[in-house]
């Protein structure tokens, strides 16, 4: 057996953020911001058939610099399978100081009776808050993680999202930092 010892630098840093029920519909974007930098939401929401859901926590307008936590985690109703088209929930964040916007939007397509496509995650990131955020797609598997920023940082923000995924369910936290220019 070996002995197993954790650096005292994850456990300062480290944060308990539930996960998604594996499976269970729960659609979920935790952000977590251990940067220097206070994040003011901005564009933000979700499908109408997201609202007839249970919106059980909702971003509030400010995410605190160095240890703040902000999530959106809906629970889609019973029948969400006779939605029109697929249901969508999206976050975005604006430093002023930067200044930059960027953000995530999850994607869950509709499924009939469990058959369908599993929900997918987006990103955005520009210098245009208020206005409609222009999304691309995260990667080709929604469980690969992804850095943000052309060139991985901003300003001397970075930022990386991981996603947890299943048929009708997605986790999905993205962790925000400073940017250290790989020194530790």
């Amino acid at each position: 057996m070996t002995d197993m010892h954790l650096s005292p630098d994850i456990v300062a840093n480290a944060a308990l953020v539930p996960s998604a029920a594996v499976d269970s519909g729960e659609i979920k974007i935790t952000f977590v911001n251990y940067s220097k930098f206070e994040l003011r939401r901005d564009v933000t929401g979700y499908t109408k058939d997201f609202a007839f859901g249970s919106v059980t926590s909702s971003p509030g307008p400010v995410l605190k610099a160095r240890s703040g936590m902000e999530t959106l985690d809906i629970c889609q109703i019973a029948f969400s399978w006779i939605a029109d088209g697929a249901n969508n929930a999206y976050v975005t964040w604006y430093s002023p100081e930067i200044p930059v916007r960027f953000g995530v939007r999850i994607v869950a397509p509709v499924q009939v009776f469990g058959i369908g496509k599993r929900p997918y995650w987006d990103v955005c990131w520009d210098n245009n808050p208020g206005r409609d955020p222009q999304w691309a797609r995260s990667g080709s598997d929604p469980s690969d993680p992804r850095t943000f920023f052309a060139d991985g940082h901003v300003g001397g923000l970075a930022a990386i999202g991981r996603a947890q995924s299943w048929h009708t369910a997605l986790d999905l936290t993205v962790t925000i930092s400073d940017y250290t220019g790989g020194k530790s």
